[in-house]
């Protein structure tokens, strides 16, 4: 008889651990559960706050890029140069006796004579008035 009522009070014991357990289960999920959808929302939403900061960042970048893109047109422009070197650095055209054009070692010399098929593209260009 004592064995029978040690193995239910054992029983007993595994019973009531195993309530204890799906309880504990039981809260934990209803805590977790609520926790994790909250995480959620605030993942979303921080996620689509740097999407809209980004977003205008690259709003502000392209017009930044545009602007230098202007600037940068605008000094590049042969007139401002000429006149800075002309006003600034008192540089000026060398007259044409002073031009000398030297040719750059290793490059064959050009053909004076021109070849037949060259002279009559020349002269069908010439005597139909095309440009180029």
């Amino acid at each position: 008889m004592k064995k029978k009522q040690q193995n239910t009070q054992k029983k007993e014991v595994v019973i009531r651990f195993r309530h204890v357990l799906a309880a504990i289960t039981l809260v934990a999920a209803s805590v977790l559960l609520p926790l994790f959808i909250v995480w959620k929302q605030v993942y979303i939403t921080e996620a689509s706050m740097k999407s809209k900061v980004y977003a205008d960042s690259l709003v502000v970048l392209k017009q930044e890029t545009e602007r230098l893109r202007l600037t940068c047109e605008n000094l590049v422009q042969s007139e401002r140069i000429e006149k800075i070197a002309v006003n600034h650095l008192d540089l000026h055209y060398p007259p044409s006796n002073r031009i000398t054009i030297i040719e750059p070692e290793g490059t064959p010399p050009k053909k004076s004579f021109m070849g037949g098929w060259e002279f009559f593209a020349l002269i069908r260009k010439s005597l139909s008035q095309d440009k180029g």
